[in-house]
This record gives structure tokens, sequence and C-alpha cells, in this order.
């Protein structure tokens, strides 16, 4: 997964990637950002 979003971001020209989850609650949410966080 760490790869598809660097190639994302290369395709675009940005340095950063902007990450927005929809989940039913507040801990999915959390979960999903630590787990995308602990990528890099």
């Amino acid at each position: 997964m760490k790869e598809g979003l660097l190639r994302f971001a290369e395709s675009y020209g940005v340095g950063e990637i902007v990450v927005n989850t929809i989940t039913p609650d507040f801990a999915s949410r959390l979960r999903s950002y630590e787990l995308v966080a602990g990528l890099f």
C-alpha cells in the first residue's frame, strides 16, 4: 500500500497526501489513520 500511495503522489507531483476516512465511529476512524501512519 505504501508504494501505491507514493506512486499516486508522484504521478500528481505532490509532496504530501491527505487521507480522509468515512467510518461509522471515532474508534474505527482512529484505527484507519493508525494503519496508514504505520506505513510511514
